[in-house]
Order: C-alpha cells, then structure tokens, then sequence
C-alpha cells in the first residue's frame, strides 16, 4: 500500500490484526488497532504484554513467540467467530 495517511479509516476495516513480532518493546500498530477495535493477534514479547495484560480481555490472543501453529490457530479462531472477535476488539 505504500505510504499512507489514512490509517484511521484503513484499519476499521480488518478482520484482525496479526503481529508475529519477536521483540517488541511498544508496538504503535498495536496501540492503533486496539483505539479502532480492532481484535489482535499477536506474540507475547516485550511491551505487548503491557498492552494487552489481561489477553483477550483486553483485546488479544497472545501467542508465543515463533510460534506459527499458535497464531494460525488465533487467527482461525477469531475468523470462525465474528461476533466474538468483535466483542474482543472492543475490550
């Protein structure tokens, strides 16, 4: 997509977000998305914990780190159950 400054309207749009970090120590993207509701899936390393302490009631599945099958299973998860993914989103 290039540049862009019209992040706000862009990420409304996801389904989710996936961030497969292995070292974070404060991730905006993630910050960004949690403002728009969107729900996330992402390694617990770093800050994310900080973000996201509660997991999903804070609006997260934490998965570890290199851990593939983990985040494909999040994101499996959340794609087969719309309406959960959005209530997390908005926690």
């Amino acid at each position: 997509l290039g540049t862009r400054t019209d992040i706000a309207t862009l990420l409304p749009q996801l389904s989710l977000l996936l961030h497969m970090a292995r070292q974070e120590p404060l991730g905006r993207v993630l910050l960004e998305a949690a403002a728009c509701g969107i729900p996330v899936v992402a390694t617990d390393v770093g800050g994310t914990r900080e973000i996201f302490l509660r997991g999903v009631a804070d609006g997260a599945l934490l998965v570890p780190k290199d851990d593939a099958e983990a985040a494909r299973a999040a994101v499996a998860t959340l794609l087969a159950e719309p309406i959960a993914a959005r209530t997390m989103g908005l926690a």
